[in-house]
């Protein structure tokens, strides 16, 4: 007799193919995808299986951040969809149901990517953008994944995105949100594999591509909201190609993915956060296109590259160093020459933790290394300061 199985066994069992009737192979994601939602019955999801997925969630998750430092989450994107029960037509329709959530972070909001990529924080085409603290942002992500069902057990989720390994790490290392830990998350789905297993790209494939192989623009992707969107459209698309073919439907598409905005726009909800804020003046009151106060961030404005982004805000919310990096700014490495400004030297990303160590005086000068040592290493962990003495008083004798 079938026994069902808790929510970690399912995911070893989608994952790794436990049961001898199943388990993914070639081209699975196309065929999960299709599978959930309901285009064509996967191999491999029994009948059984497919009862338990039925209170499954499938939810999406896309983040901003800002181009000179990839620690700044600017924008939080956030999908869910519930999974349909029966066909609905073309592929795109079964997103008539979906979520889509814009979330900017009050506290990074100024600041607005352009000289690697142009961001686009304030053209959300889904719905409302709200603005949120850090707490509130982890709040939102721990209320879109932890979801019950009407016996009070915790939903399934399948995890979408696209490159979504880079989303997992970072909600990990800058929301302290770990989805791994959560033990709800019974498939990972990404759309970069899925374009590879339809042949589109032996590599990984912008969203930007994929959408265009079925004739769909977006003029303001580089928003987190937007990108989630589409990436669950494209998803739709590339699954929808396994049933139909490619060539179904791409004369329409971009008109169903502009009746898809309006339907979402006009249900959208604010579940977190405020809808109004300045990110000049962090006013409730006007967004900051109506802001009357100006700032000018002299520390943007006295640097080439930044002087762009001066008039955004007052040198207090700035982010950029106030100096470079030494290590990196005397590096003959022109990346590291160019990320220089980026970053404090105890935070720099090409040099190794600071650790004590006896250098001979042959080959360094013993009490600069080891004062510059105690500097650092001071700064981390007050409980070394006696021992570090010690030895710097030992280097003179």
């Amino acid at each position: 007799m079938w026994q069902p199985m808790t929510l970690s066994q399912l995911a070893q069992f989608l994952a790794n193919g436990l049961d001898s009737r199943g388990g993914l192979t070639q081209r699975s994601h196309v065929q999960a995808a299709a599978h959930l939602l309901k285009m064509k019955q996967a191999p491999y999801i029994i009948p059984e299986i497919d009862f338990q997925l039925k209170d499954a969630l499938l939810v999406g998750v896309d983040m901003e951040w800002h181009e000179s430092n990839p620690h700044i989450v600017t924008e939080l994107g956030i999908s869910v969809l519930r999974l349909p029960q029966t066909m609905l037509g073309k592929p795109i329709h079964a997103l008539n149901d979906m979520e889509v959530h814009h979330l900017r972070l009050k506290e990074n909001a100024h600041w607005v990517n352009g000289e690697k990529c142009e961001g686009h924080p304030e053209d959300f085409q889904f719905g409302t953008t709200c603005f949120v603290d850090g707490t509130q942002a982890k709040q939102a992500l721990s209320d879109t994944f932890k979801r019950y069902d009407t016996r009070g057990n915790l939903r399934p989720i399948i995890l979408f995105g696209h490159a979504v390994g880079n989303d997992i790490d970072t909600l990990r290392e800058q929301f302290d949100f770990d989805l791994a830990a959560l033990g709800v998350i019974v498939l990972t789905l990404d759309t970069q594999v899925m374009a590879r297993e339809v042949g589109l790209s032996s590599g990984n494939m912008s969203l930007k591509n994929i959408l265009g192989q079925y004739s769909v623009r977006e003029k303001y992707l580089h928003n987190a909201g937007n990108d989630i969107a589409q990436t669950m459209v494209a998803a739709s698309l590339l699954a929808g190609e396994s049933v139909i073919g490619r060539g179904r439907y791409q004369p329409e598409n971009q008109v169903d993915v502009d009746n898809l905005k309006a339907v979402l726009r006009n249900r959208s909800i604010l579940y977190w956060g405020i809808s109004v804020f300045c990110t000049n003046c962090d006013s409730t009151q006007h967004f900051v296109g109506q802001c009357p106060r100006t700032y000018l961030c002299t520390r943007c404005a006295n640097n080439p590259s930044w002087k762009q982004n001066a008039n955004t805000h007052p040198i207090e919310k700035c982010i950029r160093p106030a100096s470079p990096c030494k290590a990196c700014a005397k590096s003959t490495d022109a990346t590291r020459q160019n990320d220089a400004m980026t970053h404090y030297i105890v935070d720099c990303p090409f040099e190794k933790a600071p650790t004590l160590f006896f250098v001979p005086r042959a080959f360094l000068p013993l009490e600069k290394c080891l004062q510059e040592q105690f500097k650092e290493i001071a700064k981390r962990s007050s409980d070394n300061e006696s021992g570090l003495r010690e030895m710097l008083d030992d280097s003179d004798e």
